[in-house]
């Protein structure tokens, strides 16, 4: 499967368990983007590089953050600091590349098991 493909199924999963009430996240964008406007250009940084994809808040301060990578996907360097950051601070951090491992985190995220 590829991220992009775990990623659509996945957030439309998320949408409605928020919608329910189950959860909240946040589908993190990270890198650079460049826009003109009155004929100049900027550069608007998103998020850190190596940021997870997610993050879910779950009840009881129950955090995950999950980083979703296709078959073959590996973690770039940042994406390794990043969970090393995560985890030095005791929250949950998953690297899924199949929708069973993601699915177990939303399941910790939203019930603790």
């Amino acid at each position: 499967m590829t991220e992009k493909i775990l990623q659509r199924t996945l957030i439309k999963q998320l949408e409605y368990l928020q919608a329910m009430g189950r959860l909240v996240f946040i589908r993190v964008n990270s890198g650079v983007v460049f826009s003109e406007y009155k004929g100049a250009r900027h550069m608007i940084r998103m998020a850190s590089p190596g940021t997870s994809d997610l993050i879910l808040f779950g009840p009881d301060g129950r955090v995950v953050f999950l980083e979703l990578k296709g078959d073959k996907g590996r973690q770039s360097p940042a994406q390794k600091a990043f969970q090393a950051s995560v985890e030095r601070l005791k929250y949950r951090y998953v690297l899924a590349k199949d929708h069973a491992t993601a699915w177990a985190a939303i399941e910790w995220a939203m019930c603790g098991h």
